[in-house]
């Protein structure tokens, strides 16, 4: 279902196909995008803006991927076996509550590759809620925690925190810091956490531990279980 129409100028694409009243390559704007053509909605694949982006410059963050995200849950043991059962997931570590304030109710890290972990569980009970709180991470809410990016090395980390402490419309919350078993943290990496303009906690980071031949291997397709 489509909730929003489209900015003016913006056109969405589908491939046409038979049943769909379309011819190939066909479109509509927001405009009529309340009444689209039978099964339209289904079939959109791209958006056009007629708005360019923001040209890169050398002062933006060279973030290389997102790399893992955190969310928040009610119960961790459901949460985790969910994600091992669904998602294919493996269980990297779990901290119980009161391990450290960045996880006063516990969490667990879960894992597809070598790295630590691409998905961080942190469990919220359902009375705790921070009042007025602006941060995903201190909303007593489930759902987003933080989401990190990490980028290349050393240099390009602290150019990364010098460019977040410029920016009058950027709030580091925490960081730049190492997150390791120094200071009773998780990862191996070092990292400065910020919050978007919605409270939404963004994680820049560089290095992590990694696990070598730990990327989970999938049996193959007729192969016993």
């Amino acid at each position: 279902m489509i909730h929003r129409a489209a900015p003016s100028g913006a056109a969405f694409f589908w491939p046409g196909r038979s049943g769909a009243g379309l011819k190939p390559g066909a479109s509509f704007t927001g405009q009529n995008l309340r009444n689209p053509p039978p099964k339209a909605y289904n079939r959109i694949v791209s958006v056009k803006f007629d708005r360019a982006r923001p040209a890169r410059n050398e002062k933006m963050i060279r973030t290389l991927r997102l790399q893992h995200m955190g969310i928040k849950v009610r119960d961790l043991d459901r949460s985790i076996r969910f994600n091992r059962e669904v998602l294919g997931f493996e269980f990297r570590s779990r901290h119980e509550a009161g391990t450290h304030p960045a996880a006063p109710f516990g969490s667990a890290f879960l894992y597809l590759d070598d790295y630590h972990h691409q998905l961080a569980v942190f469990s919220v009970p359902e009375d705790w809620v921070e009042a007025e709180s602006e941060d995903t991470c201190t909303r007593g809410d489930v759902g987003l925690h933080h989401l990190a990016f990490d980028v290349a090395g050393q240099k390009e980390f602290d150019e990364a925190v010098g460019f977040l402490r410029s920016r009058e419309d950027v709030r580091i919350v925490w960081g730049p810091l190492k997150l390791d078993e120094s200071n009773g943290l998780w990862g191996g990496h070092e990292g400065v956490y910020f919050l978007d303009p919605d409270g939404n906690r963004i994680e820049i980071f560089h290095g992590s531990d990694l696990f070598p031949g730990s990327r989970p291997a999938w049996p193959a397709k007729g192969a016993a279980r």
